[in-house]
């Protein structure tokens, strides 16, 4: 886990709050290689020789669309459905993978596929 010294709550992970929306789901991409494991808004991402973990906070979805903005303590970015062709990317061994995702962390724009849970 990452910790930045000297920041109120560092190191302290919340957890979801009551009655927000959970999910759940795997995700992965390359260049370079990462993947993402979420169990109800937990996080974590495998990403070169790094490990992150973290609990995302989720934006309310777009009125008529599968989208999710996230951020946790670490990084940023959105989950989204693109439609009834799933995934196009192409950059996962996910079969049939229904979300893509990208998402921002330590400066550099990630991108990749997989599926995704809501509770």
């Amino acid at each position: 886990m990452l910790v930045l010294a000297g920041l109120p709550g560092a190191g302290v992970d919340p957890g979801p709050l009551p009655g927000e929306l959970l999910i759940s789901g795997h995700f992965e991409g390359n260049e370079p290689f990462w993947k993402m494991e979420i169990t109800n808004n937990r996080i974590v991402l495998q990403c070169a020789n790094d490990t992150l973990q973290d609990t995302l906070l989720l934006s309310r979805k777009q009125q008529h669309s599968e989208t999710y903005a996230f951020r946790g303590r670490h990084l940023f970015g959105i989950v989204r459905y693109p439609g009834s062709g799933g995934c196009m990317l192409d950059i996962t061994e996910e079969e049939k993978p229904s979300h893509e995702i990208y998402f921002s962390y330590r400066g550099i724009t990630y991108m990749g596929c997989g599926k995704l849970k809501k509770k």
